[in-house]
């Protein structure tokens, strides 16, 4: 069975909608995402080069203690008993969860009612959106939209305001006059004094070490990305949820279709992707 059907069959067993191409997961097969309870939802497949997992990402109003999450699921005994994937991550206001699997993939049904115990399972301790804005907290907000493949609660205004301080963002970013001949002056410095320092090293313990001149290289490129002044490796933030996964592309503002009723880290390489529509041609 394809990832496109599966997700389907996984998408209508828990109350979801499969959109192809779209959500957190950067895959061409996309996400199942609904809302429940006021609890967003997105179920994905990610795949690395030795494994394969079917993730869970399920998203709820911001904590003040995040930290709670972790032992409150480790706790739950419907997650525990079944042993089907455990714990990945947590963030202030969203939990992941990760099923690895080798050839088979898990039962669409398991996945499903795994999904909704890791939704009761967070209940005692987050609340779930209350159908307003989640910067704002103040515009009612029925539809989801994707904001860097996440599917969250931002209103139009919100969305503008977003809008406008990533354009600026990226002004700034392009202002900056780039300082070459600093930048190549440090990194010859770097690898002078690198050099020197891990000759020094394998003189006195007679070995080379590897990791020397994986350091040296970094402190070079170090160098001469912080005296240029525009180090296109540099992070820059993207807005509340980053999707590293997708390309540079045209602002949208597209509302979701309704769905009844977010690795990360809050950083990202600069891009203009932002906000997306849920479209459930997209992919087909």
């Amino acid at each position: 069975m394809g990832e496109n059907e599966y997700l389907s069959q996984v998408a209508s067993l828990a109350g979801l909608r499969h959109y192809p191409g779209q959500g957190p997961f950067g895959r061409k097969s996309g996400s199942a995402i609904g809302a429940h309870d006021g609890y967003v939802t997105a179920i994905g497949f990610e795949r690395s080069k030795n494994e394969a997992k079917v993730s869970i990402l399920v998203r709820f109003k911001k904590l003040d203690t995040p930290e709670i999450l972790k032992p409150t699921l480790a706790q739950n005994a419907a997650l525990s008993e079944k042993k089907q994937g455990k714990f990945a991550a947590a963030s202030s206001d969203s939990v992941r969860w990760n099923w690895k699997y080798s050839l088979t993939k898990p039962k669409a049904e398991d996945v499903a009612n795994l999904a909704n115990s890791l939704r009761e399972a967070i209940k005692p301790v987050a609340q779930g959106f209350d159908g307003k804005c989640e910067k704002c907290r103040s515009t009612s907000t029925p539809e989801l939209t994707l904001m860097n493949g996440v599917p969250l609660y931002i209103c139009p205004g919100c969305q503008q305001q977003t809008h406008m301080e990533l354009d600026q963002a990226a002004m700034n970013y392009e202002a900056i006059t780039p300082n070459y001949p600093n930048g190549i002056a440090l990194g010859i410095a770097g690898a002078l004094l690198g050099g020197i320092a891990w000759g020094l090293v394998a003189y006195g313990l007679n070995r080379i070490f590897l990791w020397g001149a994986i350091l040296i290289g970094y402190a070079i490129a170090w160098g001469v990305g912080r005296r240029e002044g525009h180090p296109e490796s540099h992070a820059v933030c993207a807005g509340d949820h980053p999707h590293p996964h997708r390309g540079e592309r045209d602002l949208r503002r597209c509302p979701l279709l309704c769905a009844d009723g977010h690795e990360g880290a809050k950083r990202a390489v600069f891009t203009k992707a932002v906000c997306g529509c849920l479209d459930p041609s997209v992919g087909d």
